[in-house]
């Protein structure tokens, strides 16, 4: 009777909705108020029981409570005396999910120091579901004496499976008809003989008579059942089917005299013989070992559960298999169906608690979450099916967000194709579809029988053929149109029936006076019952006894049905002239309708009750399952009983009749009855003692009223005791309100009655037997079917001696607002009149309930007793009194013995020379003698004489001296008589030592023993040792008593060892004595295996290992176990052994991730150990077949990042769909992910595959070197092959996308093309033709291509060429600082197109590295040739880019090229100013060459370095033409000239075209040699100008310098401020050019004409600086020119003064003469440099100065005086001259 705080709410909601109109809500309120307390909680606690532990501190006890609060288990928790709390355990004690009624759970406290007698304080904290805490109060506890510790749980006693048994039943006899049992399908055979045996009058003749002449009626469910005999009447068969309902597992036919039902028959013979034919089979495999009454269902469920678990935090899974046998399973088709039958007994939180998955033979069949506090079956499609029997697994799985899951497993189920093959000679089966012809194959004799059962009751006998197969076999085949509909039996074997007996034809459903009072009992307690028919006639009720089997004939068919109970009494009540009004019901009844837990012998279910579904009164929506006896008694079925009803729970005939007795007594004598116990339990606000109170008010004023309340002051002992004396005092009613359920009262329990500890044996009250009314929770839930299972009521009428004579209460949880009006009713009832009978009590407190806040609770109400009782209260009649004499000793044997009754005075008895003494004595009472005690005076306690009226008690024990022996006789009713007896006791001294033996420790210390004189006289005693190790230091001698003090030395082996010593006394009895010392030896830690491997497992699972350890040595072992994760310990991580005990230690392995794990397990105690633990976690690919019809090979366990291959496999006559991605190729490849991945595939039967269906493409057009992709739009439900005629070159069709694809390589127009398709189903589609149109490329996206490029870390810039054929093949190189990338492409890029460009994306590769290069080819303008652009802008990561098409191979343009044919001279020349600080200011020069467009250029630059390169004429969007010139000299490390030269046209008509910069960039000329220069390191970057242009080889160089003046000379030198002297000098100085410039005039020869003869100067001194003469040609000048190609060489000299030093030095020069730039026109100049090479010097890494040579470098120019007018030849473009006014 407890409500949670949390439900209280949730309840008022519900009560609202459940109230009759008129019923006010302050009872409601009041009733809530009454049992919700400040403690309130949804657990009950019982009480913790201590003892003192042997190795050191105490042990706990306890016992779990039943009832339907689910609990995850208990921490314990210590009060100390400063008021702080200490808790035992970290981890949880666990609450098993299916431990059994009265569990009881241990803990030890090894940390306080106790013994028997010390006061210690404990509290349960229970954890719910949710991981909530419960705390108990603290409990006050009395350490107990140590004692041999209860079993920790106690298991279940059902078997590992339920099978069959047949249930007691008295002997069969003849009856009127024939009762025939059958439990299985089957072709059953009634002989002539049995038929005679059991038809009461008929012989065998006449049975052989009425089978051939159909005068034997067969019936069941009280239909007709056609059967056939036999030849001359031998007997006779007939179909029997099997019946299962909630009651009944076994069906009834009955035959009896009358016109028989003939079986009809169809000849059905046939030559065709089935192949290989099957069935569909359902296999069901089931195993009810647990009773559940409290998870969700309906009246009609099942409630026997085969397994289950509870997965709480942090438990992740749980795995369970089982294998369901499939006999016969058609190896050919593997598909099926499995379902499991799961109940959800939990809800918490979210919405879906639950998460299982369903496999099969290792195939995952059905992944789901569901809801809890269901019913769920869960199925899924398997294709695999093999063997004789199918493992069938449920793995249950907690997600992230539910605490805890609760599922169990009821059933299992496979329907796979069976074989039609006969098992033990039978097979029933119904065909798997439409057939005409079926064979039935495996019979061992040809006598084969063939039914058409489908309609069972009536069925067919076919006519077929039979033939033999092989030596030992035989088939049968038959013909028709058949379809699943069907249902046939061929059996070679006779099933023969359970059980047949003769059967009267009862007539309780005929016409009958009737009678008031009803027992219905079952065959086996009719003569016990008869008793108590009997009892109720004398007292002038009208009653009968109604045999249970005969209501099973009459209102159940036959079958065992407890619901022919309330049709029998609905019968009654409506035709009998005196209708029933009390029914007792004699026998006790239970769930276990089926017998799963095999109790049919020691506990029958003799009345069973009606199952129902009852609400708590506490809740609406919480049902609990239990049998009760109110609803057979509904027979208006409004839920108030129309009867009286209750039960004598008798288990046996003789509990039956002491029952009986029980009453007989009770009613026989009334004087006692004027007291009633008022018993109220204790609560925060005293609900339960107001409630007493309020029901005492409402007592006779005659009665007296004895209260006993429970308060948390009181101990449960105290309570106990006090409520054992105060029912055994002799009341009329005990009257209990406040906690229980079945098995205790109260919580903590002050009284229990359970399988391992029951307080009913100490009720003696053997004749004052009071009616006990409970107002609680569950004391009368009597029908619970374990076999451990307990009812308290039902224990005060059959286990207590004395007991109760009824008991009133509920069967589920119950309130205050329903249990006081019921009890108040039935106060009030009780003193409404002088005879009334129990039943109308409880009928007026039923009427109370209907009329309450739950009605319907009223079903739940149980009387344990008979409702006929006569309830009377006391007359004042005194009682009568026993007597008892003692016969023996007689006086004779005794000097002064005297016999005595209790009336006599005590006088000096006689004196006896033994201390024991034999009496034996007679008693007599009006009421039965039910015990005789001896006690002694001299001695505490009594024993109890063997026999009651003759009684005797040998070797009663005297003490020294006087002793007073007093026999007490005790009668049914309480009352005693006593009688005594003196006897003077006179013995010899007697040695006693105490204990017998000692065991110590194996550390040096001391015991001690205790010596005493047991007798009387003087006793003088010594001690001895026996060994070296053991010394007596105290005590060794003494007189008549002491203490034997002994040390032991310590114990330094492992080995325990034992020694004695011995006391020895002289005259005097039991001399001498030997007592024992054993000392124990050191602990040793053994510990096996050597390790564990818990090989390999699948994420999200868990595996374990046990290791164990042992303790080897003498002595105690405490230790505890660790290891790191993922591997945690589940069991045993602590032990405390005692020598030779051994503890396992349970390992799990729970990996978070995949992967390798290994840890060491540390073990402590002894000298320790360690293990290793390894394992192997790998991911599970598990693969679903929703719909059957296949299955996937290739699922497993994985490694993450592993190639997993899948391939979807159809069964015969299916064809593979899709998988769950839409994919549609049956092999399929994964690379499983870091977590379990799940897949799914379907399939279907092929015949219901439509064929694929195609789409019209239309017109499709592509483009030569794009990739182009046309995706085919083709529907089709599996697979398609598709093949694709007609398709240009270089276009296929690709099945993976199910398109067209590929990159054209040859132009079409309107290519015809066909679609063909057929799917794995076989179903071919219509083909679909259209037409494609491939163009070619455009002229400017195909050819060569050549431009600059800047490529990311490079500061050079570069060459870049590209070439592109007319498929769109690229291929092309990238050139910049010395390092030359390729890149190529097989096609340009999809999408690419002449609106938007060209593309291709790739890497430009050099050796290791690589660029990201994208280049994007458009049109560039310009020109009627097509001239194409190439682009790439991505230099932040590659490559920038621009390359200009060669447009000069084209048609229209090769004319034109010739047009630029010619040779050119142009020189660089440095663009800065040139100053004293350069190294390098001359000028480089190149002469370059073109021919067709093509460009090639030679020279050398400004240091002397000789370059050559390759281009191409190049013509932009703006028409310019121009080229690009790129060289990167070895020497220059990395460096590099480049630059684009624009041909201009000339400024007039008929000129020369000139070179200058594009868009006036400079040439760039960069060295990275640090060498270059006279600074080391730098190298150097200049930026150099183009100046140039046509030279026309057609004339000679005279033409236009003979006889003109030229100015040669230098630009200014700039100062050399180091000049290197000799090996280490360096010296400071100027350089001096020595009188350039000169003006000459070249000869026909190209040497200077009329030039002086070289003549040295002479250094004058002027002002202290050095001065030169003037003087001709005083630098000895020396010149030549090429006339054909405008080249130019000489030398001259210049002198470097240092110091009062000078010195000269000769200097050659080059360089070309090329047009003037402003203006051809203007004649011709030569420009070009000459060199001076010098030294200089660094510092290296070691500082150390290392010398090195450079060049400086100078202007070389040469410059006419006057202009010339120069006629170069015309430019010519396309074909045009520059007139027409296009250049």
């Amino acid at each position: 009777m407890r409500m949670t705080q949390s439900k209280i709410i949730n309840f008022i909601g519900q009560v609202f909705r459940c109230l009759p109109q008129g019923v006010g809500i302050g009872l409601v309120i009041w009733a809530i108020g009454a049992t919700a307390t400040a403690q309130d909680a949804e657990y009950q606690y019982t009480s913790i029981r201590v003892t003192e532990n042997p190795r050191g501190g105490v042990a706990l006890e306890w016992m779990r409570e039943p009832g339907p609060a689910p609990l995850l288990g208990w921490h314990v928790e210590r009060l100390q005396p400063d008021g702080g709390m200490v808790r035992l355990n970290t981890a949880r004690v666990e609450a098993g999910l299916f431990d059994p009624p009265a569990t009881i759970y241990r803990i030890d406290d090894p940390a306080v120091a106790a013994i028997a007698g010390d006061i210690l304080t404990y509290r349960l904290v229970t954890i719910d579901p949710e991981l909530n805490e419960w705390p108990s109060p603290f409990t006050t506890c009395q350490v107990e004496p140590s004692a041999p510790p209860v079993a920790l749980k106690r298991t279940k006693t059902a078997p590992a499976q339920s099978v069959r048994t047949v249930r007691s039943v008295a002997p069969a006899a003849p009856g009127a008809r024939m009762r025939i049992m059958i439990a299985e399908d089957g072709l059953y055979r009634l002989t002539a003989a049995q038929i005679a045996q059991m038809l009461a009058g008929f012989t065998e003749d006449q049975a052989r008579q009425a089978i051939a002449q159909a005068q034997l009626a067969l019936s069941c469910g009280g239909e007709s059942v056609a059967w056939r005999g036999e030849p001359g009447g031998a007997g006779l068969f007939f179909f029997g089917q099997a019946y299962r309902d909630t009651y009944a597992d076994r069906n009834v036919y009955f035959l009896e005299p009358g016109t028989g039902l003939a079986m009809g028959s169809a000849n059905r013979a046939t030559a065709a013989v089935a192949h290989d034919p099957w069935f569909w089979e359902t296999a069901r495999a089931e195993q009810n070992l647990f009773f559940r009454p409290h998870v969700p269902g309906s009246a009609d469920d099942d409630y026997f559960i085969w397994a289950g678990k509870q997965l709480t935090s942090p438990e992740v899974s749980w795995q369970w298999t089982a294998n369901v046998p499939v006999p016969d399973l058609h190896p050919a088709v593997k598909q099926g169906a499995v379902t499991a039958y799961l109940v959800s007994s939990y809800n918490g939180a979210p919405a879906l608690d639950n998460h299982t998955i369903l496999s099969a033979a290792g195939q995952t069949l059905d992944d789901r979450r569901w809801a809890g506090n269901v019913r769920a079956a869960q199925s899924g499609s398997a294709t695999n099916l093999t063997g004789t029997q199918v493992p069938v697994t449920v793995e249950l799985r907690r997600d992230s967000d539910v605490t805890t899951t609760t599922v169990l497993i009821d059933a299992l189920e496979v329907r796979y194709a069976r074989r039609m093959r006969a098992v033990n000679d039978r097979l029933l089966f119904q065909p798997a579809g439409a057939t005409n012809a079926i064979t039935v194959r495996g019979f061992s004799n040809s006598a084969i029988r063939v039914l058409d059962v489908t309609d069972p009751l009536r069925p067919v006998e076919i006519i077929p053929t039979i033939a033999q197969e092989g030596t030992q076999a035989w088939r049968v085949s038959w013909s028709g149109n058949f379809s699943a509909s069907n249902r046939f039996l061929a059996a070679a074997a006779w099933s023969g029936p359970e059980r047949i007996e003769g059967a009267a034809k009862p007539a309780w459903d005929g016409d009958r006076d009737g009678a008031v009072y009803l027992v219905i009992a079952p065959q086996v307690m009719a003569p016990a019952a008869a008793e108590l028919v009997a009892h109720r006639r004398q007292q002038g009720l009208a009653s009968l006894l109604v045999p249970l089997e005969e209501l099973y004939d009459n209102f159940a068919f036959g079958r065992r049905d407890p619901r022919a109970i309330p049709r029998f009494l609905a019968f009654a009540r409506a035709n009998w002239r005196i209708p029933p009004a009390y029914v007792c019901l004699a026998g006790d009844g239970h769930l276990d309708y089926h017998d799963h837990f095999q109790q049919s012998q020691s506990r029958p279910n003799h009345v069973p009750p009606l199952l129902d579904r009852i609400y708590s009164a506490k809740s609406c929506g919480l049902r609990s399952t239990v049998g009760v006896d109110i609803p057979l008694a509904d027979i208006s079925g409004d839920g108030y009983p129309d009867l009286a009803i209750g039960r004598l729970p008798a288990q046996t005939p003789a509990a039956l009749e002491h029952m009986i007795n029980r009453i007989k007594i009770h009613e026989a004598s009334d004087y006692w009855k004027n007291k009633i116990l008022m018993v109220s339990d204790r609560e925060s606000n005293n609900a339960f003692q107001q409630v007493c109170g309020r029901l005492a008010s409402r007592v006779s004023p005659d009665m007296s009223i004895q209260y006993l309340h429970h308060t948390f002051a009181k101990s449960t002992d105290a309570m106990k005791k006090d409520f054992i004396r105060g029912f055994n005092s002799g009341v009329l009613f005990s009257i209990y309100v406040g906690h229980a359920n079945n098995i205790g009262m109260s919580s903590p329990y002050f009284f229990t009655h359970s399988a391992a500890e029951s307080c009913m044996p100490s009720l003696t009250n053997l004749v004052k037997t009071p009616v006990m009314l409970a107002g609680a929770c569950m004391a009368n839930d009597f029908s619970e079917p374990h076999p451990d299972s307990r009812c308290l009521g039902k224990g005060f009428m059959d286990t207590a001696p004395g007991g109760a004579v009824a008991v009133w209460g509920f069967a589920t949880e119950t309130t205050l607002s329903v249990v006081e009006p019921a009890l108040g009713a039935m106060v009030d009832e009780t003193f409404n009149g002088t005879d009334v009978l129990l039943g109308d009590l409880v009928r007026a407190a039923n009427e109370l309930q209907v009329k309450g806040v739950a009605p319907w609770m009223v079903r739940a109400s149980v009387l344990m007793g008979d409702p006929g009782t006569k309830i009377r209260t006391a007359q004042g009649l005194a009682p009568p009194l026993p007597t008892i004499r003692i016969t023996k000793p007689e006086p004779t044997a005794y000097s002064t013995a005297t016999l005595q009754d209790s009336s006599s005075s005590l006088k000096d008895g006689c004196e006896v020379k033994t201390d024991r003494l034999d009496l034996e004595g007679v008693a007599a009472a009006p009421y039965p003698v039910t015990q005789v005690v001896i006690r002694n005076h001299r001695f505490s306690g009594s024993s109890q004489a063997m026999g009651t009226t003759n009684w005797n008690l040998p070797g009663l024990v005297l003490a020294a001296g006087s002793n007073r022996i007093t026999a007490i006789a005790y009668d049914a009713a309480g009352h005693s008589a006593t009688a005594t007896l003196s006897v003077v006791c006179n013995v010899l001294p007697v040695l006693s030592v105490l204990p017998a033996s000692q065991s110590v420790s194996s550390a040096a210390g001391e015991t001690a023993f205790t010596i005493t004189n047991a007798g009387n006289g003087t006793l003088v005693y010594a001690a001895s040792e026996s060994v070296s190790w053991l010394t007596v230091t105290g005590g060794a001698r003494g007189t008549n008593g002491g203490t034997l003090v002994i040390a032991c030395a310590a114990n330094t082996k492992a080995a325990a060892r034992a020694a004695s010593v011995k006391i020895t006394a002289s005259g005097v009895q039991g001399s001498p004595v030997t007592v024992r010392v054993t000392q124990a030896g050191n602990p040793v830690l053994t510990v096996s295996p050597a390790s564990a491997n818990f090989g390999t497992i699948g994420l999200g699972t868990t595996g374990e290992r046990i290791f164990t350890v042992k303790n080897t040595g003498g002595g105690p072992l405490a230790g505890a176990a660790s290891v790191a994760a993922p591997f945690l310990i589940v069991s045993g991580g602590s032990y405390n052994l005692a020598p030779g005990e051994s503890q396992a230690v349970r390992i799990r392995y729970s990996p978070a991730t995949a992967g390798s794990d290994r840890q060491v397990v540390r073990f402590t105690g002894g000298r320790g150990a360690t293990r290793a633990v390894r394992g192997l976690t790998k991911v599970r690919l598990t693969a679903d077949v929703p719909g059957g019809g296949g299955r996937v090979i290739g699922t497993g366990l994985y490694t993450p990042g592993a190639k997993a291959k899948l391939k979807a496999l159809a069964g015969p006559g299916f064809s593979f769909l899709h998988w769950e991605d839409g994919s549609q190729a049956a092999t399929r490849s994964l690379i499983m992910p870091g977590s379990n991945l799940a897949v799914s595939a379907t399939f279907k039967l092929s015949a219901q595959v439509p064929p694929p269906v195609i789409g019209d493409p239309g017109h499709a057009r592509a483009m030569v070197g794009v990739p182009f992709v046309l995706p085919l739009d083709i529907t089709s439900e599996s697979l398609p092959t598709v093949t694709v005629t007609g398709l240009p070159a270089g276009l296929k069709y690709n099945a993976a996308s199910k398109s067209i694809l590929g990159t054209p390589t040859i132009p079409v127009t309107n290519k015809l093309v066909t679609i063909h398709a057929r799917n794995t189903a076989g179903k071919v589609a219509v083909p679909v033709a259209f037409t494609l149109t491939v163009e070619p490329l455009p002229a400017w996206a195909w050819g060569s291509y050549n431009g600059w490029c800047l490529i990311a870390g490079n500061p050079d810039i570069g060459l870049a060429v590209m070439t592109v054929s007319r498929q769109g093949k690229i291929s092309g190189k990238l050139s910049a600082g010395g390092v030359h990338y390729s890149f190529r492409a097989s096609s340009y890029a999809a999408g690419s197109n002449p609106a938007d460009g060209f593309s291709f994306a790739g890497n430009a590769v050099a050796g290791r590295s690589t660029l990201p290069l994208t280049i994007v080819v458009e049109p560039a303008g310009g020109i009627s040739s097509p001239a194409g652009l190439g682009v790439a802008d991505n230099r932040a990561v590659g490559v920038d880019a621009v390359m200009y098409r060669n447009v000069w191979s084209d048609a229209d343009m090769r004319a034109s090229a010739t047009n630029f044919n010619g040779y050119y001279t142009v020189t660089l020349p440095d663009m800065a100013a040139p100053c004293a600080a350069s190294d390098l200011f001359g000028s480089g020069y190149l002469t370059i060459t073109l021919n067709r467009g093509a460009v090639k250029a030679a020279g050398k630059l400004a240091d002397g370095t000789a370059v050559s390169m390759s281009s191409t004429l190049l013509v932009d969007a703006s028409n310019r033409i121009f080229t690009v010139l790129y060289s990167a000299p070895a020497t220059y490390k990395g460096g590099c000239l480049f630059g684009m030269a624009e041909f201009l046209a000339p400024v007039e008509a008929g000129a020369g075209a000139v070179l200058v910069p594009m868009d006036g960039e400079s040439f760039v000329w960069e060295s990275r040699n640090p060498l270059a220069t006279g600074t080391y390191g730098e190298g150097f970057v200049r930026d150099l100008d183009l100046a140039g242009g046509w030279y026309n080889k057609l004339d000679n160089l005279y033409a236009y310098y003979t006889n003109m003046p030229l100015n040669i000379g230098t630009g200014a030198l700039a100062p050399a401020p180091e000049l290197l002297v000799g090996a280490n000098r360096v010296e400071s100085g100027w350089w001096n050019p020595g009188g350039l410039p000169l003006s000459v005039v070249f000869d026909r020869r190209g040497v200077p004409a009329g030039l002086a003869a070289p003549k040295a100067a002479k250094p004058v001194k002027v002002d202290g600086a050095y001065a030169y003469e003037a003087a001709t040609n005083t630098v000895g000048l020396t010149f030549s020119a090429v006339k054909t190609t405008g080249l130019f060489k000489g030398a001259f000299k210049a002198w470097f003064d240092y110091g009062t030093k000078h010195t000269a030095k000769s200097i050659s020069f080059a360089g070309v003469m090329t047009p003037r730039r402003a203006d051809p026109q203007d004649g011709i100049e030569g420009r070009g440099f000459f060199l001076w090479t010098d030294k200089s010097q660094y510092t290296n890494s070691r500082g150390r100065a290392v010398p090195y040579a450079f060049k400086w470098s100078y202007d070389f120019v040469i410059q006419s005086e006057e202009p010339v007018e120069i006629t170069p030849a015309p430019i010519r473009m396309s074909g045009k001259s520059d007139s027409g006014g296009e250049p």
